[in-house]
């Protein structure tokens, strides 16, 4: 059996890396080989929040099956947190409104990387300078999570970053889309897809069965509709989550994704 489950880990692993190769714009293919973005295209602040959400809960239902990956999903707060095991990271900070956010990169391959290039840290200016006044408070709590030591000093190196428009519904950054996807955007690029899109993307990267999908699904619409933010575990979810868990530290690690984005196995009053 754990021949058998290194073996689908091995293939979620290849299929990351035909879909995401590091250094290079990241555009997720569908199953015949067409994209499913296009580099030039500015993504809708509107798909960012659900696309977090509905990443976070299928990497909950993953990380079941392969707890040892949990660490690569995670929230703190209103700040979603991305990471590749390769030493790469993400963070997309969120306002009180869900449409409201910076998103700040760290892509260790890319040639803004100051410890490749031995250069001037990336970006030409503070993001908190780049942003709009507004958000700068959000350009922190983004940054504050790609602190690195740099000259013996902790310093936020980014290497692309993008963030929420005033005036429109597509996402704003000091690059072109294609390069800001080709710096470190590339991290979160199915966070980015429409929900039907983004599905499929993440079951085929994480190898989920059908049944596992159609729980993706629903437990996404059910907190991605709760009134007042959080949502319960129905009982036909907790059974096939405790049937496929690697154990007692698989089902710890599920339920501490889905608590990230407050979906609770036990119950909680919900208004």
């Amino acid at each position: 059996m754990v021949c058998l489950e290194l073996i689908r880990f091995g293939v979620v692993l290849d299929r990351w890396a035909a879909g995401c190769k590091v250094g290079a714009t990241c555009i997720w293919q569908d199953p015949t080989g067409a994209p499913m973005m296009q580099p030039e295209e500015f993504p809708r602040c509107s798909a960012i929040w659900p696309g977090c959400l509905l990443a976070s809960v299928a990497h909950a239902v993953f990380v079941c099956r392969a707890p040892f990956m949990a660490h690569e999903h995670s929230w703190d707060g209103r700040n979603y947190n991305v990471q590749d095991s390769a030493g790469s990271r993400a963070t997309i900070a969120f306002g009180p409104h869900t449409g409201q956010f910076v998103a700040a990169f760290f892509l260790k391959a890319s040639p803004r990387n100051p410890f490749l290039t031995r250069g001037k840290k990336r970006l030409d200016q503070p993001l908190d300078q780049l942003v709009p006044s507004h958000m700068q408070e959000l350009a922190k709590n983004a940054t504050d999570y790609l602190l690195q030591y740099l000259d013996d000093a902790p310093v936020p190196i980014v290497t692309s970053a993008f963030w929420s428009s005033a005036t429109g519904d597509h996402v704003e950054s000091h690059d072109t889309w294609r390069d800001a996807l080709d710096h470190g955007a590339s991290l979160v690029t199915k966070e980015l897809l429409s929900t039907a899109v983004a599905l499929n993307a993440w079951t085929t990267e994480l190898d989920l069965t059908s049944v596992d999908t159609e729980l993706v699904r629903e437990i996404f619409e059910h907190r991605n509709n709760a009134r007042d933010g959080q949502t319960n575990l129905i009982s036909e979810h907790k059974d096939h989550l405790q049937r496929i868990a690697r154990g007692a530290a698989g089902l710890h690690a599920c339920k501490e994704a889905l608590r990230g984005v407050q979906v609770f196995w036990q119950l909680r009053a919900t208004i």
